[in-house]
Formats: structure tokens, C-alpha cells, sequence
């Protein structure tokens, strides 16, 4: 007699990631000059369903949060489905909202006055994307919306 003791092998995960001060040298996109980033922590809660069963699904919620008063909150979908050993059909969309990401905006006058922005960001993504045996198609939008919210002027 052989014992299935795991039928279902869904989990719920945790994670949390704290990253310290740095210098980001691509940023200013200028050879020579870099942007401070300070530090910052990530949370993220992740609920997986099992996936060998036939249709699967995946939620993730994450939350960044700065020294500074930048944040970000983010929520990930994903549903699976499995038709056999050769077909697979996926769905995926994602939902991200950026609150005072600091970022370039332009050069003011000469290469030597790098202008920074405060600025909201939202993107949605939705991808679609199936498989046969080994073809892959991936169809995928992104829309985004970017509002410059507080304009600082940062000569670097």
C-alpha cells in the first residue's frame, strides 16, 4: 500500500530584503557622475497554488519603502493552465504604483546640470502566452503613467 501523504502542495511565502545605500553610476547618463540611492527594505507575500494540477494560479503582493518618502506597491497575477504534456496556456497581469521615484528628467543647459525629478509612476502589464511541444508565443501590453509630481532641481 503506498501512502500519498502530499496531494496538495500549495504554500504561502515571505520574503523581506534590505538593500543599503549605493551609488547608481547609470542613472545620470552622464560618464563620471552617479546618483545616491539610499537605503531601502522589500516586502513581499506570495500565495502559489500547486502546479502539477492542471490549472494553477499565483498572487504576490510586494511593498517598497525608502528612507527617503519614495514607496511602491505592487500586486502580480498569474493563472496556468495545462492541457496534457505538450500544451500550456498562461495569463499573467501585474499592477505597480511608484510614489516619489527619483529619476532623470533632462539636462539643464550643459551635460554638467543633471536635472532630477520627483515623479508618480504606474504601470499595468498584462501578458498572454501559450506553448506546444517547444513553439512559444507571448503576446504582451505595458501601459504606463507618469506624472511628474515634485520637480527638485539636483546639480550633481
Amino acid at each position: 500500500m503506498v501512502l500519498n501523504v502530499f496531494k496538495n502542495i500549495s504554500r504561502l511565502t515571505g520574503n523581506l530584503w534590505l538593500t543599503g545605500d549605493r551609488n547608481d553610476y547609470y542613472e545620470p547618463r552622464s560618464a563620471g557622475r552617479y546618483y545616491f540611492d539610499p537605503h531601502h527594505y522589500t516586502f513581499e507575500i506570495a500565495y502559489v497554488s500547486d502546479t502539477r494540477k492542471p490549472v494553477f494560479v499565483q498572487v504576490i503582493h510586494k511593498a517598497v519603502n525608502s528612507s527617503d518618502a519614495e514607496k511602491a506597491r505592487g500586486i502580480f497575477f498569474y493563472a496556468g493552465f495545462r492541457g496534457g504534456k505538450q500544451f500550456q496556456l498562461n495569463y499573467s497581469t501585474s499592477f505597480n504604483n511608484e510614489k516619489n521615484k527619483p529619476g532623470f528628467a533632462g539636462f539643464s543647459g550643459s551635460a554638467d546640470s543633471i536635472v532630477f525629478a520627483s515623479r508618480d509612476i504606474r504601470t499595468v502589464e498584462n501578458a498572454l502566452g501559450s506553448s506546444f511541444a517547444i513553439l512559444w508565443l507571448r503576446i504582451r501590453m505595458i501601459a504606463s503613467h507618469l506624472r511628474y509630481c515634485i520637480i527638485s532641481i539636483i546639480i550633481i
